[in-house]
């Protein structure tokens, strides 16, 4: 063999032993038809043609602003695959009521994203990860998706969760347990500068739902500067341990008015928690609700005040949830966001939520900040028969009646919780606690007619309604039901013989008084609670 021969064959051996060049897929079409095939001479590339082409471990699929809907009968699955979105404010992806991803196997990455409107009638109704798959989320949001158990992702592999957001998502059933409103896991799972927030398990029938925003039933959970706040459950509002090992250490745990933590106390370090089953002595985190502070997802900022500011010590992750750094070698704060707030003097109170800061704070149980915003909007007070136009931004007692049929005010509420409401009458009602659960009760006259007396009142007023939109624990009640939110658009309408919800973003929280039992409502669904015969 000469020495050309030889040195061709090296070449060809070396080539031939190489790894296989990474290609980049980018995604130029947001329907979901396609052939499969992705190329550069292609001007129409699906998202799921992309995802068939990249066939390599370190193939990726681009996916730009834009929103995606999986209108074919499959979820998007993983198998070493490589998922990057240009921003997760931007950049959609929605199931139209299926699952929207399924991770089956390999090391998978997801960045960028929101993912949204999933369903599945057994578990994972955002995200499913399968044994022996690898799903890394990050700098994403699932959001707004139901299943049986866990709501927004349901873990049986290994899971990690970096500067991401699991909200406003939903386990719910009639005849099974629902568990893990945002997140059920029983593989590995790791949260890092991640929020857990408004997430919901509801059983219809009864109240054995489990794990608001976590179920653990095997595995592990470990929890690091992250915040698990606002969800809802009867056993475990926060987390719920049936079996596996939770850890958190810097987070924030703010459950509702029922036990957060079941299956506690849970070790860690530095966590603030508002109640001691969680293994963690109880003290309010006082935080605001959920919002845009920055950065690609929506999260829970720390008011002035906190006890979560500098309460993290040292050891933190370098950035916060928002990409902001965190301080090197000094105490960082508790949870997913570094507020970048000196520590007030002792006795320092509440920092005053956006858009009222000329007004006092309003006081749980006692006063609510009222803003009007358009038109023309009127107030009566409590004991009087009369009503006077609201002029400028004012702190109203609780028990204050409220009339926008002529224009739109902004509410603000003890804890930062803010939301718009127009187009009906209502009273408004509060309760106790560092974020108290607001009720506005429609209180405009309803003339309902009689048996044989339908004539005589078919020109009077037989609808009064309200219009939300916002963010916090507000309730909007009815005659036959009440809708209770977290940061959504909604309507409820009362009618003679029924109350109609009726959601155009988010999910609302019905419940319906006649049959006694909770309906959630989802973005474009509409609930009717009837009278009884």
């Amino acid at each position: 063999m000469t020495s050309r021969t030889i040195a061709l064959a090296a070449l060809l051996l070396a080539l031939l032993a190489a790894p296989a060049r990474a290609d980049d897929y980018h995604v130029t079409a947001e329907h979901d038809e396609g052939n499969g095939v992705c190329t550069d001479a292609l001007a129409d590339c699906t998202l799921r043609d992309a995802m068939t082409q990249a066939e390599q471990p370190s193939d990726r699929v681009i996916l730009p602003p834009g929103r995606y809907v999986l209108t074919s009968e499959a979820e998007i699955q993983l198998e070493d695959d490589t998922l990057i979105g240009s921003n997760a404010r931007t950049t959609v992806i929605e199931g139209d009521g299926q699952r929207v991803v399924e991770a089956v196997s390999g090391t998978n990455l997801i960045t960028g994203v929101t993912i949204t409107e999933g369903a599945a009638s057994d578990d994972g109704g955002g995200i499913l990860v399968l044994a022996g798959a690898t799903l890394t989320l990050t700098d994403s949001t699932v959001f707004g998706n139901t299943a049986q158990s866990g709501g927004g992702i349901s873990n049986r592999g290994t899971l990690t969760v970096l500067r991401s957001t699991v909200a406003a998502n939903d386990a719910t059933h009639s005849s099974v347990t629902p568990q893990g409103g945002g997140i059920y896991s029983e593989g590995t799972t790791t949260l890092v500068n991640s929020t857990v927030s408004g997430n919901l398990a509801a059983d219809t029938e009864a109240s054995t739902e489990e794990g608001g925003g976590i179920y653990v039933d095997g595995g592990t959970l470990s929890a690091e500067s992250t915040t698990i706040a606002e969800n809802q459950a009867a056993n475990g509002s926060s987390i719920h341990r049936d079996d596996g090992a939770v850890t958190l250490n810097r987070s924030i745990v703010l459950g509702g008015s029922l036990q957060p933590c079941e299956g506690g106390p849970f070790p860690g370090v530095s966590n603030v928690v508002n109640d001691a089953s969680c293994g963690t002595p109880a003290v309010e985190p006082l935080i605001a609700s959920l919002a845009d502070n920055g950065g690609p997802t929506n999260t829970h900022l720390p008011l002035t005040g906190s006890p979560a500011i500098d309460g993290g010590g040292t050891g933190c992750p370098a950035g916060d949830q928002r990409g902001n750094a965190r301080p090197a070698g000094l105490a960082c704060d508790v949870g997913a966001v570094e507020t970048g707030i000196a520590s007030p003097p002792s006795g320092g109170g509440s920092q005053p939520p956006p858009g009222d800061e000329e007004l006092p704070q309003p006081e749980a149980g006692e006063s609510v900040n009222v803003l009007p915003k358009s038109g023309t909007v009127k107030v009566k007070a409590p004991g009087s028969n009369r009503f006077r136009e609201l002029a400028e931004d004012e702190q109203l007692p609780v028990g204050t009646v409220v009339d926008t049929l002529k224009g739109r005010v902004t509410l603000v509420a003890a804890g930062g919780q803010k939301a718009d409401f127009y187009d009906g009458i209502f009273k408004i009602g509060q309760g106790k606690g560092s974020k108290p659960l607001t009720t506005l009760t429609l209180v405009e006259k309803l003339t309902c007619p009689k048996a044989g007396k339908a004539m005589a009142a078919a020109k009077k007023k037989k609808k009064r309604r309200l219009w939300g939109d916002g963010s916090g624990k507000f309730r909007t009640k009815g005659k036959h039901s009440a809708a209770t939110v977290v940061g959504t658009k909604w309507l409820v309408e009362d009618r003679c013989r029924s109350t109609l919800t009726h959601v155009t973003r988010g999910r609302v929280s019905v419940r319906d008084f006649v049959k006694k039992k909770t309906v959630i409502v989802r973005a474009g669904k509409k609930y009717v609670a009837k009278a009884k015969p």
